[in-house]
């Protein structure tokens, strides 16, 4: 059967709807938000102040006011792509869900209107508009997924 060149609405999936997927959801003791917001400093001080927020939310907010790293403007898709290797390592929980997605089209749907991370769906502070964004956390997880899907299928064809 011949792939679909361009996703129709149904093979898009909300990441944010999908327990696990969000850099807001727990993992372990903490969140990806927590350690990706801490890794914007060099500052002990600061990192710790951002790993001990009450939540995510906090976490983001203290991140912001941090003293960014070196070209972290240049840096900060690696830094999340390696943080999203870690959640979802082979063979854990994480990455099963991430796999359950089959090929969906990932993307982080959002009404705050983060076009750089997600995509903003038009429903926001800005006033109405079409969903724009670019989607990098969505793209980084589809990646991730990909790795996955290959490491699992050779897997099973050694077995």
């Amino acid at each position: 059967m011949a792939k679909r060149s361009k996703p129709v609405e149904s093979d898009v999936l909300n990441l944010l709807s999908v327990p696990g997927l969000s850099n807001f959801s727990p993992w372990g003791l903490t969140t990806l938000e927590h350690k990706y917001q801490a890794a914007k400093t060099h500052d002990p001080h600061e990192k710790t102040h951002i790993m001990q927020a009450p939540s995510p939310q906090d976490a983001k907010k203290r991140g912001r006011k941090a003293t960014l790293v070196p070209r972290w403007e240049q840096r900060k898709i690696s830094v999340m792509a390696n943080l999203l290797r870690e959640k979802f390592a082979e063979g854990t929980d994480f990455a099963a869900i991430l796999l359950s997605t089959g090929d969906a089209r990932l993307q982080e749907q959002n009404t705050w209107h983060d076009t750089f991370w997600g995509i903003c769906t038009g429903e926001c502070q800005q006033g109405p508009h079409k969903p724009e964004g670019q989607n990098w956390l969505g793209v980084l997880q589809m990646e991730r997924r990909t790795f996955l899907a290959a490491k699992t299928s050779g897997a099973a064809n050694k077995a």
